[in-house]
């Protein structure tokens, strides 16, 4: 799972984003070229409707004004109001629980790009009436009623206030006798006190909206908190940090929801007034318990449609929403549906919002194919090949997958510890299409490392981003040229050519071990299984990925990754435009054939395996403790492989006579299923233990189908796993897999960290391949760890976390953490 603040930045980015596309889809002709089209999207987002630029004028006086999000910034009453540059009204805005002063052309924008925002631009307001511009502030009246107490009440207008009022009538009625000369001296001296008054009361505005907006240091503290820690101990950590001002920060929850936020005083104010419940260092609250009433009727219902999650109802009355997250559809709360949408979900209650939904979409892709037009005529008239103009579009296809999530310049900021570390290490980063990262800055306590596209909505957002130039960045690479020159010349002068040679060649033995678990073409399944998007994709080295089945089963997967499974069965298609002759076609189903006809014997042991006719097939040990009977073309696809150890001569084969001892895996079913292929021939075939019949399988939205035995099946279902005649999901007795229904949702985010240890995120688990010295592994989520280990029992993958050593002298050991902006003294006992 992305950290708190990286997501909150996304929705809004992958919302500004959709607006984009949906401006654009509606301005232009698609027979327009490039620069038409980016010369309309400027036009849109800088132009006011309703007030063109005259002629004559500079481009640069029609700028964005931020008059009203700086001055209206410390409350709903002060932005009401509040009068932007031209004269118009300001209006408050509400995303969620966070409040922000706008103009009311931002506001229009804000409207139609988040469905969720709630603007006071209309003419319903219960505190004043309606004013031509927008609302008027609140008079003295509702000032008092808001009142909670005597005190505060008292507070609001004491003596000294009656009398102003008294001398201000008396003053009044001296003037409509008639001392209008006098009237008019003092009246001018009052606007000059005035107007140096609101030039202290704005400097004092813009003080509070740093405050508010700006700072988050209480709000970095809690991401900075060991997620293990309980409750307890992260609400004390949150009442130890400060927030910008120095005063102590609050711990918030939010009714219905595992979600807790420590903030500031006043962004704690404004979270209560949408239903949050937060307490100072001097309280406490027991939390809501969370209500899953609405995500259960998938577990009871797995074909529940949209349609069907409306009609229900969550615990505190409220109807169900339909949630999209990333192409998982899940039916949640009102409480929660809120939550995923600062994730970029997208939630609908009803059939209008899900049409508009659909709509937006579908305007996202009529913009993909906008920008293919464009580039295509822009390269035919620079007369560049059309080899070239295709990988463009590749590119694009894969920009609609990802949106504005691409996360490699956001992830530069969090494996650095300081902010000069984290600005050099993102001036040397770049993006996923090879851009520089922009460094982005937002007071003293906020930055962030985004790519182009983050750069430009953050910097509609009021924050500050830098473009490392061209000149700084060949500066840069020469720098960590010579860098890398001076560490090589430190070392030992004494290592001879041959060990330095060893050295190379375990590096790039690392480097092709690492490489088999390169998960870029995997995660083209996201959205579903789809071999347009697949061959679309590029994998780690650049090469287009290949779309690969296996009987039922299909999967998009690298060139490297494809020549592995190939002896197994597998067949892919690399756009090879040729036709197969017969004896190719003959050659690949002996392949498939012999492939069968030897890993049938592995149950029977090596002896069997060996016995075969004319010793084609070969027993091939395992780390996993298990051994396998290979075929010729298996053996010589996982020839160099660690996992596997296969006896390829007479003499290794008369040592190694007896299997090594493993779990006790019934493949009948899998077999049956990979010989044949057939749904009719996995369920007519039994397995080899009980007899029973096999049962087929699919995975989640992944479209992968397996034939299992009863037992597998079983085992299976927790995993989200859907079994033919299988009507109720549930947990195996004893030490089981938890259910997770949702498998695909955090299982292709995580599996997508597998490059190394350092690079799994913490929410994630790192599981260490058997056997491998090269530090080869799989990042899986924590339910899919935990299954693992419970159905290898860690024979194969091993998903322990080391055990930390005590040491001698705990007691005395503090830790230094960083909590507000401070680095203070934590004794992690009591962590």
């Amino acid at each position: 799972m992305m950290p708190r603040r990286l997501l909150l930045l996304a929705s809004l980015f992958a919302a500004v984003t959709a607006h984009e596309a949906k401006v654009l889809s509606k301005s232009h002709d698609q027979q327009k070229g490039h620069a038409a089209i980016e010369e309309e999207l400027r036009h849109d987002r800088l132009q006011k409707p309703e007030h063109a630029i005259p002629l004559g004028e500079e481009e640069g006086d029609d700028v964005e004004s931020f008059t009203c999000t700086l001055t209206g910034a410390s409350g709903k009453d002060v932005c009401d109001g509040t009068k932007d540059d031209d004269g118009t009204g300001c209006v408050w805005c509400i995303l969620n629980s966070f409040g922000f002063c706008c103009s009311e052309e931002q506001a229009q924008t804000f409207k139609q790009a988040i469905p969720t925002i709630d603007c006071d631009d209309s003419s319903d307001d219960d505190k004043a009436p309606p004013a031509p511009d927008d609302d008027k502030a609140p008079g003295p009246l509702w000032e008092c009623l808001e009142s909670k107490d005597e005190t505060a009440c008292g507070a609001e207008y004491d003596d000294e206030d009656t009398e102003d009022v008294d001398e201000a009538a008396s003053r009044d009625a001296t003037n409509e006798e008639g001392d209008d000369e006098d009237y008019d001296d003092e009246e001018e001296q009052d606007e000059e006190a005035e107007q140096d008054g609101d030039y202290e009361d704005g400097d004092e505005e813009e003080d509070d909206m740093h405050e508010f907006v700006v700072d988050t240091s209480c709000v970095l503290s809690a991401m900075l908190l060991d997620p293990d820690d309980d409750e307890a101990t992260s609400e004390a950590a949150c009442f130890q940090a400060r927030d910008i001002s120095g005063n102590p920060c609050e711990w918030c929850a939010v009714a219905g929801s595992p979600f807790r936020l420590c903030l500031s005083e006043s962004q704690a104010q404004v979270a209560e007034y949408v239903g949050a419940v937060c307490t100072g260092s001097d309280e406490s609250f027991e939390p809501e318990e969370f209500d899953d009433s609405c995500i259960a009727h998938m577990h009871e219902d797995s074909g529940l449609t949209h349609q069907g999650c409306w009609k229900h109802m969550d615990l505190d009355g409220n109807g169900c929403e339909w949630c999209n997250i990333m192409g998982v559809e899940l039916c949640l709360g009102g409480v929660q549906a809120e939550l995923v949408e600062h994730w970029g979900a997208t939630c609908v209650m009803d059939d209008s919002e899900h049409k508009m939904a659909q709509e937006a979409i579908q305007q996202h892709q009529e913009y993909i194919h906008a920008q293919k037009e464009a580039k295509r005529i822009e390269r035919a008239a620079k007369g560049i090949p059309e080899e070239e103009v295709q990988e463009e579009e590749e590119d694009l296809d894969i920009d609609s997958l990802w949106l504005t999530s691409d996360t490699s310049c956001m992830v530069t900021t969090l494996r650095t510890s300081s902010s000069d570390d984290s600005e050099l290490a993102c001036a040397q980063t770049q993006d996923a299409k090879g851009n520089p990262c922009n460094w982005c800055e937002m007071g003293t306590s906020f930055n962030m490392c985004l790519n182009e596209e983050q750069a430009e909505v953050a910097e509609y957002m009021g924050i500050e981003c830098e473009t490392i130039s061209t000149d700084a960045q060949q500066i840069l690479k020469e720098h960590a040229a010579r860098s890398q020159e001076y560490a090589d010349e430190d070392e030992d002068e004494e290592e001879t050519d041959e060990e330095n040679d060893a050295e190379t060649a375990e590096e790039e033995e690392e480097e092709d071990d690492v490489g088999d678990f390169d998960t870029s073409c995997i995660l083209s399944m996201q959205n579903g299984p789809s071999k347009d998007a697949c061959t679309a994709t590029k994998d780690a080295d650049g090469t287009a990925c290949e779309w690969c089945s296996w009987n039922s089963f299909q999967i998009c997967l690298t060139d490297e990754q494809a020549e592995f499974v190939k002896p197994f069965g597998g067949t892919c298609d690399e756009e090879v435009n040729e036709e197969l002759s017969e004896t190719d076609i003959a050659e690949a189903k002996a392949v498939k054939e012999e492939f069968w006809n030897c890993i049938q014997h592995t149950g029977a042991g090596v002896e069997a395996c060996a016995s075969t006719k004319a010793n084609a097939c070969t027993w091939c040990n395992t780390q996993a403790g298990a051994g396998v009977c290979f075929s010729y073309e298996a053996v010589v696809a996982v020839n160099g492989n660690e996992f596997f150890d296969c006896i390829i001569d007479s003499e290794q084969h008369a040592a190694a006579r007896n299997p090594q001892d493993g779990p006790k895996v019934d493949t009948s079913c899998l077999i049956d299923a990979g010989r044949f292929g057939d749904e009719e021939k996995c369920e007519s075939g039994k397995d080899s233990v009980t007899g029973k019949p096999c049962e087929w399988c699919q995975l989640g939205s992944l479209g992968v189908n397996a034939c299992l035995s009863a037992e597998q099946a079983n085992l299976a279902l927790p995993l989200g796993v859907t079994c033919k005649g299988k009507e109720a999901i549930s947990a195996p007795e004893g030490d089981a897999a938890p259910l997770f229904q949702s498998l695909p949702n955090d299982f292709l985010p995580c599996l997508s960290q597998s490059s190394s240890v350092d690079v799994c995120d913490e929410s994630c688990t790192w599981c260490d391949l058997k056997g491998s010295t090269s530090g080869a592994g799989l990042c899986l989520s924590d339910p899919v760890a935990d299954a693992v280990g419970y159905l290898t029992g860690e024979s194969i993958l091993d998903c322990t976390e080391p055990e930390e050593e005590d040491s001698p002298d705990a007691e005395e050991t503090t830790a230094n953490v960083v909590l507000g902006g401070k680095e203070e003294a934590v004794d992690p006992s009591v962590a």
